[in-house]
């Protein structure tokens, strides 16, 4: 537990006398952040279909533009096409031409907070290479994460 005031009462709209994760209410949220090697990752619960789920995601990096670096854009496609079909998730870009890495696991069931974290580890672990690739391309042509 965080030895700040009021921590257990915030965590307690999250988490059960069981240590289970209570389904979110519908104006609460549960998210957590992390960064891995550099790499901020976002976790939520989405309650807004039939199943809940905890969706993972990794903003890796800002695609160069072809001007600035035409290598590592060509590259990082590549592998963008190549993580197309991974069961790990799915990448993309974002509006802002951000490189994303996206998972969505179903909680089909009562949840501790061990779970939640062991679902993102498994998808640090998984999109690891991928992501990997992608630093090692940016850094390759000299382009700037």
């Amino acid at each position: 537990m965080s030895s700040q005031p009021g921590a257990a009462t915030a965590l307690s709209k999250f988490i059960d006398a069981e240590g289970q994760v209570k389904p979110a209410a519908a104006n609460t949220r549960l998210r957590f952040g992390f960064i891995v090697h550099e790499i901020p990752y976002e976790a939520r619960v989405d309650t807004s279909g039939e199943i809940p789920s905890l969706v993972l995601c990794a903003d890796i990096a800002t695609m160069p533009y072809t001007a600035e670096a035409p290598g590592a854009r060509t590259a990082i496609f590549a592998a963008m096409m190549a993580a197309k079909h991974a069961r790990w998730g799915v990448c993309g870009l974002s509006a802002k031409q951000r490189i994303t890495v996206t998972s969505e696991v179903p909680i089909d069931g009562p949840t501790t907070p061990i779970d939640l974290v062991s679902a993102a580890i498994r998808f640090i672990l998984q999109s690891g290479p991928f992501v990997s690739r992608i630093q090692q391309e940016l850094l390759a042509h000299g382009a700037r994460a």
